[in-house]
Formats: structure tokens, C-alpha cells, sequence
């Protein structure tokens, strides 16, 4: 991702700023369905369907919570 500038991060890292993922089915697979790490700020999370294996909906890094909204996560990213 790209600031709104059209430019990476100062630190070169992508970002993902602001985000809203809902609405979404998570079928199968990861032990979390949600990642978000290296200041991947403002995002918001709602609505979404795990399949029962998937224990955790949103992992995120302490980088990451400014903004936040959504469920409360219970997992690393």
C-alpha cells in the first residue's frame, strides 16, 4: 500500500491506511483471518464470518492499534 502521497513510508515499509475489511467470509486455513502489522493504522473490522477452525479474527501489533475499530484481538499478526 501507498500513502496518500502515491509514496511508501518513510522507512520504505507499505502500509495499509485506512482500512475497512467487512463483510467477508474466512472458509479456512490461518489460525487468524486478520494480520496487521507496521503501522497498518485506522483500520476497521466488522461483520465477518470465520469457519469454526480459525480461533483468532484480527491479529495486530502495537504499531498498528492507533484507530482501530473493530473486534478485540487476541493474537499476534
Amino acid at each position: 500500500m501507498r500513502d496518500q502521497t502515491g509514496l511508501p513510508d518513510r522507512d520504505g515499509r507499505r502500509r495499509a491506511e485506512p482500512l475497512t475489511l467487512g463483510a467477508n467470509t474466512w472458509a479456512a486455513g490461518p489460525d487468524h483471518a486478520i494480520g496487521l502489522q507496521n503501522k497498518s493504522t485506522g483500520a476497521h473490522v466488522k461483520d465477518n464470518k470465520l469457519d469454526p477452525p480459525i480461533k483468532c479474527e484480527v491479529g495486530i501489533d502495537k504499531s498498528s492499534r492507533k484507530r482501530y475499530q473493530g473486534p478485540e484481538p487476541k493474537c499476534e499478526p
